[in-house]
């Protein structure tokens, strides 16, 4: 296949992620723009050539060349250990920042924030490159930008279920000399390492990289849809804070505030249409095509702890694999200070946190790559086989189902805002859902079933 025509291939898969890294070796003409569905992709120019595809391919997260993840960290960390859900490893944590207000002001426990803020006090960097409100008059709610301060760091705490993309912050690093720490999702990072091979004076520059243990990435349709459910319309939602922490709750029975139209309202996330996360409504297509959960090239990762021990503590706890040298030293000088407290943990713990999105990425990837071999259609190599063998008839309906709830969500969005109508959406997928959730808990169905055909008034038919 030639290179235009893989790139051809990415893009009309869906296996593109808008991430923007092919700006930096291709050039301002392929910073990815919002398309129609509220998701980041690069339009290619008239003149897109062999030579600048190739280039392209060197350092998109979904193509076929350059290295994978697992030949990525094998160079970068060729001492750590190895474990095949968490990638290398040299040290695992679970715990929070025990000092000043990031685990308060953090979607959890604010480690990130505290490792930013860490770099940046002890010189390591001058600068750091993670995602916060997007400028002035932006069409966008959210965009990456470069902090240099402990007030700038903290105003860009908290998760982000929001599209972005590097171009702008890229041809930052490479135009402006100086040490820059990166935060991202483990396909952007996976970008970044690729972007570091071929080019010098940004693998000279990007000196340290923070990996987010990921779900998946999300249109901006998720965003509008929790706004229009509170009254705000598609367009006018201002302001959105995904992670609320609630006193009285479990961890992760957090709440979403919105403003927009001037309204504002702060509600439980659960109670919105479109919250559940294993749902996968507004989902990148790509990231059906990701076999990365744990950031796997990153320095360190962090995530949440969705795991019983921990999820009691409202004030949430974040999970962290730590790989390389300096990042271990930051974090263990920290831990003997007690200015972090994290307790060692171990891979199955760790795995624990993730047990859904593993198996997504694992078992349902298998088959996902297998029906798509079997429909003829073009998808990245991944570290998995395309394989039905070992997937049950079960789970084979429910990944077939999470598809036609992703793929539908994106047009019945459309066709809702057209109408200027959220029934649309919801109506039109009641009946997905319904199966999906009949195929998720097929023995408290029949459970539920043989009850009411003991219990039901006489005369009353099911």
């Amino acid at each position: 296949m030639r290179s235009t025509e893989q790139v051809g291939a990415i893009l009309a898969g869906g296996c593109c992620i808008g991430c923007g890294a092919c700006s930096a070796v291709g050039g301002a003409a392929l910073r990815p723009r919002l398309n129609r569905h509220g998701m980041f992709e690069p339009v290619l120019p008239p003149d897109f050539g062999e030579e600048t595809a190739a280039a392209v391919l060197n350092v998109c997260p979904f193509s076929d060349e350059g290295p994978d993840e697992d030949a990525l960290a094998r160079a970068l960390y060729p001492a750590a250990r190895v474990d095949d859900r968490l990638g290398r490893y040299q040290q695992l944590y679970a715990g929070y920042v025990a000092e000043g207000e990031f685990r308060a002001r953090g979607s959890s426990g604010g480690v990130i924030s505290w490792l930013l803020s860490e770099l940046l006090r002890t010189g390591k960097v001058d600068a750091v490159i993670h995602v916060g409100s997007a400028p002035p008059g932006s069409d966008r709610l959210f965009a990456y930008r470069v902090s240099s301060t402990l007030e700038e760091v903290l105003a860009g705490a908290k998760s982000r279920y929001y599209p972005v993309e590097m171009s702008d912050v890229l041809a930052l690093v490479l135009a402006k000399p100086g040490r820059y720490a990166l935060v991202g999702l483990p396909c952007f990072i996976k970008a970044a390492r690729r972007l570091a091979r071929v080019d010098a004076v940004f693998r000279e520059r990007v000196v340290h990289t923070v990996g987010l243990v990921c779900g998946h990435l999300k249109s901006t349709a998720f965003a509008d849809c929790f706004a229009w459910q509170a009254g705000i319309p598609p367009g006018a939602l201002e302001f959105i804070d995904f992670r609320v922490k609630q006193a009285d709750r479990q961890a992760h029975d957090y709440a979403v505030t919105l403003r927009g139209a001037g309204r504002e309202t702060t509600a439980p996330a659960g109670g919105f249409f479109a919250s559940g996360w294993g749902l996968g409504l507004f989902k990148y297509e790509a990231c059906e095509y990701c076999d990365d959960v744990f950031a796997e090239t990153a320095d360190i990762a962090v995530g949440d702890a969705w795991i019983p021990a921990y999820m009691q503590d409202p004030g949430g706890t974040s999970v962290v694999v730590a790989r390389s040298d300096e990042m271990l030293r930051l974090v263990e000088d920290a831990r003997r200070e007690g200015r972090l407290h994290l307790e060692p943990s171990t891979a199955d713990v760790i795995a624990t946190s993730q047990t859904a999105g593993l198996r997504h990425r694992r078992e349902g990837l298998r088959y996902r790559l297998h029906l798509a071999r079997q429909r003829g259609h073009w998808k990245p190599r991944k570290r998995v086989p395309a394989s039905a063998r070992g997937v049950s008839l079960r789970r084979r309906r429910i990944y077939r189902l999470r598809e036609d709830l992703r793929r539908s969500s994106h047009e019945l969005w459309l066709e809702s805002v057209r109408a200027g109508d959220l029934r649309r959406l919801t109506d039109g997928l009641r009946g997905l859902l319904a199966r999906y959730h009949r195929a998720q808990n097929p023995l408290l169905l029949r459970v539920l079933a043989r009850l009411w055909r003991l219990i039901r008034p006489p005369g009353r038919s099911s």
